[in-house]
């Protein structure tokens, strides 16, 4: 029996998948590390002037944020491994997403330190897994130009927080920054429920396995 339409038919809706994965993905990238970790910078001017921070402190927030970050990363693959990507993804958008949001209410800098650093821990468990995944989707042939777009989810973070950024904190004042925190963090809270009900470990989780 000739096999090949079906064998075709599968293909072609793997790649389908693989390019929603790819956008789901992007959109993890671009919420919990483009905003969650590159966002930051925009923002320091008018957190120093709100809680009192020295530049030492506002690096000390910086710093927090990466120690976060590098654990995660560290350990985000060997997580990726045991759980599947999928849920370590979905657990870091959420972890970054409540990081962000707790950063914009904290009062003094020890305690948006404190979140920071969670977020970062977020950053790390969504970055190296989405980073895998993603590659997981794709042919050796398109596996670099699709890593390629992912990572451009971070560049459009940082054009959109340079624009929206000052803007909000033009119009909402010397504490315009929260708002900013709670805006990102609500939004990547909203992506960690796509990216669960989205992502797959792998083509045979959708039943996608070609034969």
């Amino acid at each position: 029996m000739n096999t090949e339409p079906t064998s075709a038919g599968s293909e072609h809706r793997r790649l389908d998948y693989a390019w929603l994965i790819l956008a789901v993905g992007t959109l993890c990238e671009f919420g919990a590390v483009g905003m969650g970790r590159f966002g930051y910078g925009m923002l320091i001017p008018a957190m120093q002037a709100s809680l009192g921070m020295s530049n030492t402190e506002a690096g000390i927030l910086a710093t927090a944020n990466l120690l976060g970050y590098l654990i995660m990363s560290a350990l985000g693959g060997a997580l990726a491994t045991r759980f599947g990507p999928r849920i370590v993804i979905g657990v870091g958008m959420l972890v970054s997403g409540v990081g962000m949001v707790l950063t914009g209410l904290a009062a003094v800098p020890l305690t948006a330190a404190v979140w920071r650093a969670v977020t970062g821990v977020g950053t790390g468990g969504v970055n190296v897994p989405t980073m895998g995944l993603v590659s997981a989707w794709f042919s050796r042939s398109r596996r670099g130009m699709a890593v390629g777009i992912l990572l451009g989810g971070n560049a459009a973070a940082l054009i959109v927080s340079g624009l929206l950024f000052p803007r909000i904190i033009s119009l909402q004042g010397g504490e315009g920054w929260r708002l900013c925190w709670y805006l990102v963090g609500g939004l990547t809270l909203v992506l960690s429920v796509v990216g669960l009900a989205a992502l797959r470990n792998s083509q045979s989780h959708k039943g996608l396995i070609i034969r």
